[in-house]
């Protein structure tokens, strides 16, 4: 009995001590959760995995303990691999010299005036004195609402504008991704290139990485910017792409994937182009796009594919290129340049065709103008929405604002900021149009289409009998 009294008295405080350790273990793991859970590894002071992304978020809350990091980062997305997430209190004079290094830095929800057209030239500039480059994204609640927010970020030379955190964590996701197959393509001596745009020192680029990053860096950069494709370099004189052909376009339509198919060369004289006003009707606000290359703010649309129906290519346009799904509810007007006729019901058909100085550069062109509203379909908006802090209407759709080949972004814009005069705009289609719904005139049935769609195969069969 003594020997079994001394044995338990030996075991007890064992036991106290495992279940402490136990109980500790416990609660380290519960406050590592949201990081496990995100798959977000913290900050080392010896990082030793080369693809480590590194990523600053700078913010203006009292604490890094109160800031929102789920508002950003949902659990139901999985972060990439090996993050390296650094929280910053936005400094009160930002110094460039002082400023360190970051694949990724974030100004999340700060004053554009008081902050962030001071933090993103040190931020940038810091990056360039040290010749590494760095990717910026503001992440705001005016991103889609607020469509002079957006241009003034773009023109500071951010890169990305958003208030999706999808959005922001596929963006992510694209950068680590690089990085990892930059190290991984060192290692095995592979064939690689650098980033041709000035001030951009990344280099062990593939081809394939180079055409993702491009688009994603830098599709906000003038077209007028001249610069060379690494990837045609050393080929024979006349392989290369012709002199008045952004490299953008040549880097998108030349170097893709074997599976991509590059944009249609039309070897005939028709240009046929599907163009929306997209209006949401709660607040009568438009979908404007921002275009690529600098040029400007504009509506959803493009050319129609081969053998592709005008609707198709309508709402397959405004999904690429303002990441909004619609139904179209009418046809605003048709252009095609050839001969003119008035006909009643119909606003107006242009057919004319465009002469030039030799009969291969003379074209025909048609537009199809449309009226459409965002996808009322609930689930359908669920997919494009999170719920954040400023806790948005069902019905607000977020559009799209990941950099790539097909716009910077798009957002949100109402009449009034539309005619004060201070958007950019590649044309003046958007005040034309969207001043016309706003005055509530005419807007024609869908049915409409189908006979002009009818009309336009005939005409095209006939000129190609008289061509021939």
């Amino acid at each position: 009995m003594v020997h079994f009294t001394l044995r338990l008295q030996l075991v007890f405080p064992f036991l106290y001590f495992l279940l402490v350790a136990l109980r500790r273990e416990k609660t380290n793991k519960s406050s590592k959760k949201l990081f496990q859970n995100m798959n977000i590894l913290k900050k080392k002071d010896k990082p030793t995995v080369s693809e480590i992304c590194k990523i600053g978020i700078i913010h203006q809350y009292s604490s890094n303990e109160v800031f929102p990091l789920r508002s950003l980062i949902p659990t139901d997305n999985s972060f990439p691999t090996n993050a390296n997430v650094t929280l910053l209190p936005v400094p009160t004079k930002p110094k460039q010299d002082e400023w360190h290094m970051y694949d990724i830095v974030v100004f999340y929800e700060l004053s554009l005036k008081e902050h962030i057209d001071q933090l993103v030239p040190v931020v940038i500039g810091a990056n360039v004195d040290k010749k590494s480059s760095v990717f910026t994204v503001v992440y705001h609640k005016e991103a889609f609402e607020c469509v002079l927010f957006r241009q003034e970020c773009t023109q500071l030379g951010v890169n990305m504008v958003t208030f999706d955190s999808r959005a922001f964590v596929h963006a992510c996701r694209l950068i680590a991704s690089t990085i990892k197959q930059i190290a991984q393509s060192q290692e095995h001596s592979e064939a690689t290139y650098a980033c041709p745009y000035p001030k951009c020192f990344i280099k062990g680029l593939s081809a394939h990485n180079l055409w993702e990053h491009c688009p994603l860096y830098h599709i906000g950069i003038p077209n007028k910017v001249k610069v060379d494709c690494p990837i045609c370099e050393g080929k024979e004189k006349g392989s290369g792409r012709s002199s008045n052909v952004p490299f953008q376009v040549h880097l998108y339509n030349t170097h893709g994937p074997p599976d991509h198919v590059p944009e249609y060369k039309f070897g005939t004289s028709s240009y046929i182009f599907s163009l929306v006003v997209v209006k949401r009707p709660q607040d009568n606000k438009y979908l404007m796009v921002q275009e690529y290359g600098d040029c400007g703010f504009w509506l959803p649309g493009g050319r129609v594919d081969p053998g592709e129906e005008l609707c198709a290519a309508a709402i397959r346009e405004t999904q690429e290129e303002a990441g909004v799904s619609i139904q179209l509810k009418g046809s605003l007007m048709f252009f095609v340049y050839s001969f003119f006729v008035v006909l009643k019901g119909i606003l107006r058909v242009e057919f004319n065709a465009i002469k030039r100085h030799s009969r291969e550069d003379c074209y025909d062109r048609m537009r199809v103008i449309f009226y459409a509203e965002p996808l009322e379909t609930k689930h359908a908006e669920k997919d494009l929405k999170h719920k954040s802090d400023d806790k948005n209407d069902d019905k607000n759709v977020i559009p799209k604002s990941i950099p790539n080949y097909e716009s910077i972004g798009a957002c949100w814009v109402s009449i009034e900021e539309l005619n004060s005069g201070s958007i950019q705009l590649r044309g003046q289609e958007p005040l034309q149009w969207f001043n016309y719904v706003n005055d509530r005139k005419p807007i024609h049935d869908m049915h409409l289409i189908n006979s002009w769609q009818l009309i336009l195969k005939n005409y095209i069969k006939i000129k190609k009998k008289v061509e021939n």
